[in-house]
């Protein structure tokens, strides 16, 4: 009878194991389905930045960093800077993109 409930205890304490360890993997694989939604989120955000985003970035009544505005949405006015006869040159301060248009 002793044999009989060593058993029984050790098959509790196993499955009890067993259920503890896929409570854990649950709880990693929600939190992976969490981050992933948030991901799709972003990229969903990021998309209809692109989609919206002005041909011409002159449309805007100044020219913004379109780097900046796809990643992040920021709206990061591009700073003149020195450019030659044929072009003029504008720069990101925040990200270093450099706008090159002809005259």
């Amino acid at each position: 009878m002793k044999e009989l409930s060593d058993l029984l205890i050790s098959c509790v304490k196993n499955i009890d194991s067993k259920d503890q360890a896929l409570d854990k993997e649950e709880k990693q694989l929600n939190g992976r389905l969490e981050q992933i939604k948030k991901e799709r989120a972003q990229l969903r955000e990021r998309r209809n930045r692109a989609v919206n985003y002005p041909e011409d970035i002159r449309v805007t009544t100044f020219p913004i960093c379109p780097r900046c505005y796809l990643k992040d949405g920021f709206s990061i006015k591009l700073t003149p800077i020195p450019g030659t006869a044929e072009t003029d040159k504008s720069e990101c301060r925040q990200c270093g993109y450099l706008l090159e248009e002809e005259v």
